[in-house]
């Protein structure tokens, strides 16, 4: 096993979003090619073996390991066209309100703009701010073009107030993306992005602008060309298993939606493709695009059910965020309404229901000292299950003790590791979503009571935000 010695402590974390050109490189093969089921040659497909497998028996080509170890790895397809990224139209459209459409020039002068205060603010604040004052300028200053009076909430389109009457111009990704490419980094700044980056050298290159002229790049600069997919990343094969429907194995829904995207990416290889074509193929690929990141309504073809887009699996409940990784539906916690403690509960203290301390657990190691004791437990059902070592598999294994005659089968020795009841004295960690400081989370020992709530002290009720209404 590889062990790092002289971490240095994490100052802060730095999130930025990645060009084309770095998903490539992060990127371990390019897939170009469909395949349902994994069958046939692998090589280029979604089921590419470098970017992990899932089969037991086989190994990954990338890391050398196999699917219970292997972390996975990122592949990517390359468009043909530029597509908008969904999550990110609503900022696009922010920063067109505050650049000139054709040339990229800021509608206002960047001193002015510190003038009136933008100085003082970063990221959102200072965009929403400068939106403001860019909305009052009605040509640019440097080509003298016409600039549109407000953007419409559907897509990129540019609204433009005429004698005529209102005019809706449709930008397409491939003329935005070209706009941003022209944007400096002063005006990016200026935008409210690029603020706090790490000061670390490590992460920092000289780059020339002209002959006379350079700037420092940071490794997590955000350019706004990133806003716009022209390579779209492939998360790894265990990231989106076979799935098992009417007992046959099939395609997940995100596998579905790459293929998708990769069989219309084919047809602009074709030199006859006509016009019509074209656009009928954009619209296609910026439909499947849209919906492999976030799905409502879309439905697979064939049948009566929603596709599974990627925010679909991180938001709302059952998914990675509440199932998985907030506290409340994670092991060894329980969560009920909370009441006053009364006389009974001191400071420090909590009353915990006797129903949840038989399902909560706390793991104790048998000693010769507590032998004895452990052994009392087991004869109380305190104990729920146990690890042991098992010198044949060279590791510690598992075994529930359901009923008496598994309990009286497997016994305790010393070196187990149990899990037992929680019981009085024990110190549990009692947090009060939302989680804004360190006092939203006390330590508490536990006082079992017969009831179906949680009884708390009053003195800690400021520190929790918690109130007797009945609600969580």
């Amino acid at each position: 096993m590889y062990v790092m010695n002289n971490i240095s402590p994490i100052q802060f974390i730095q999130f930025s979003l990645l060009e084309g050109k770095q998903w490539e490189e992060y990127g371990v093969c390019e897939v170009s090619k469909p395949n349902t089921h994994g069958i046939g040659d692998l090589t280029n497909t979604v089921y590419d073996e470098r970017m992990g497998v899932l089969e037991v028996n086989k190994e990954c080509y990338t890391c050398g390991y196999d699917s219970s170890v292997c972390p996975g790895h990122l592949g990517y397809i390359k468009l043909a066209t530029p597509i908008f990224n969904i999550k990110l139209i609503p900022i696009i459209q922010h920063i067109l309100k505050c650049i000139c459409i054709e040339c990229g020039t800021l509608r206002i002068p960047g001193d002015f703009a510190m003038l009136k205060g933008l100085k003082n603010l970063s990221m959102a604040r200072r965009l929403k701010s400068l939106i403001k004052l860019c909305m009052k300028t009605k040509t640019c200053s440097k080509c003298k073009n016409i600039l549109p009076t407000g953007m419409d909430k559907e897509g990129v389109k540019c609204i433009y107030k005429t004698s005529s009457g209102i005019q809706i111009v449709t930008k397409t990704p491939s003329e935005i993306l070209a706009l941003f490419e022209k944007l400096d980094p002063k005006t990016i700044k200026l935008l409210g992005f690029n603020h706090k980056l790490a000061p670390n050298p490590a992460f920092q290159t000289k780059v020339a602008l002209t002959e006379n002229k350079t700037y420092i790049e940071h490794r997590h600069y955000n350019s706004l060309a990133a806003f716009i997919f022209t390579v779209l990343p492939v998360i790894p094969p265990f990231a989106r298993t076979w799935v098992i429907r009417n007992g046959i194995k099939s395609d997940d829904d995100l596998t579905e939606k790459y293929n998708a995207i990769v069989k219309i990416n084919q047809k602009f290889a074709d030199k006859n493709i006509t016009e019509f074509a074209r656009g009928e193929a954009i619209r296609k690929l910026e439909e499947h695009i849209s919906t492999l990141i976030d799905n409502h309504n879309e439905t697979s073809a064939g049948m009566n059910r929603t596709h599974r887009g990627l925010a679909d699996r991180i938001q709302g409940k059952g998914n990675r965020m509440q199932e998985n990784v907030m506290a409340k539906r994670s092991d060894f916690s329980a969560r009920t309404v909370l009441a006053s403690g009364g006389p009974g509960i001191r400071f420090g203290e909590i009353g915990v229901p006797r129903e949840m301390t038989k399902i909560l657990t706390v793991k104790l190691r048998v000693t010769y000292r507590n032998y004895e004791s452990v052994c009392k437990m087991m004869e109380r059902g305190e104990i729920k299950s146990l690890w042991r070592w098992n010198p044949i598999q060279n590791k510690m294994s598992y075994k529930g003790l359901a009923t008496d005659s598994i309990k009286k089968k497997v016994g305790v020795r010393v070196n187990d590791t149990i899990e037992r009841s929680l019981a009085n004295g024990d110190w549990v960690l009692l947090n009060r979503q939302p989680t804004l400081r360190r006092e939203s989370m006390v330590g508490c020992k536990v006082v079992i009571i017969e009831e179906s709530v949680f009884r708390i002290p009053l003195a800690i009720t400021a520190p929790l935000g918690a109130d007797f209404d009945g609600a969580l």
